[in-house]
């Protein structure tokens, strides 16, 4: 942690550098990553903008390892983006709420009465991460069907059998639980997937072209694995 910590801590300096001096260092960034993608201590790409204008675009490492086969990720890379996807779930509640279909006052029991505290907790709450609501990905079972397709019902009757970890509005705190309910009301509400909503309300608007949502890992679309680093290894993770 201490050594990813000061790696970012370089980076933001170069960048701060680069963008706060009349011309664009761009030698200085390209040996950053090269120093990276040598030690095997990142995998990605990276854009950068000043002023609406792409002034820098790399990628290091690899968008697939497996056994000897290694391809290399290039800026055209897709990417899973994991919990990043909450930001355009509560852009979608939010334009729902601006046409009158839900309020932040709403129960969560008007969709899901089956939960812990549903008739307690609003959609207010559950952006916030205040509904209390157990954080599913933190239970031990999880890990046992991370990587099977689930339909709402089971998803739904997962979270019913959990308990809530603190009465709604108590406190703050992250779970997962209540993004993939936001996710389910969406399409409640619009009768379309969750998927086409995305399109429709957020990526075509604004020209979001390889932004989507995804399904299994394709390669040949040049979509990305995800990987993390136990020990000296690489290993992919089953949720794929």
């Amino acid at each position: 942690m201490i050594k990813k910590s000061h790696h970012l801590l370089l980076l933001f300096l170069i960048l701060q550098s680069c963008t706060h001096s009349q011309t664009f260092n761009k030698a200085k960034l390209d040996n950053f990553f090269v120093a990276m993608n040598t030690h095997d201590q990142n995998m990605g790409s990276i854009a950068i903008a000043a002023n609406g204008v792409l002034v820098y675009q790399n990628a290091i490492g690899y968008s697939q390892v497996n056994k000897g086969l290694k391809t290399p990720a290039t800026i055209e890379t897709k990417y899973r983006i994991g919990s990043i996807s909450k930001m355009f779930t509560a852009t979608m509640i939010f334009q729902l709420i601006d046409e009158g279909k839900l309020s932040f006052e709403t129960s969560l029991a008007s969709y899901f009465p089956q939960l812990p505290n549903a008739g307690k907790i609003t959609i207010g709450e559950m952006l916030d991460h205040r509904s209390g609501l157990h954080n599913f990905t933190n239970d031990s079972l999880y890990t046992t069907y991370k990587a099977i397709p689930k339909s709402e019902a089971e998803m739904v009757a997962i979270f019913a059998g959990q308990k809530s970890d603190f009465e709604p509005d108590a406190k703050a705190e992250y779970s997962n639980t209540n993004f993939v309910l936001l996710g389910y009301i969406i399409e409640k509400l619009t009768g379309k997937t969750y998927a086409e909503e995305l399109k429709k309300r957020v990526t075509s608007k604004i020209g979001l072209a390889d932004t989507y949502y995804g399904n299994k890992v394709n390669p040949a679309k040049n979509e990305a694995y995800s990987y993390n680093y136990p020990g000296h290894g690489r290993k992919c993770p089953k949720l794929i």
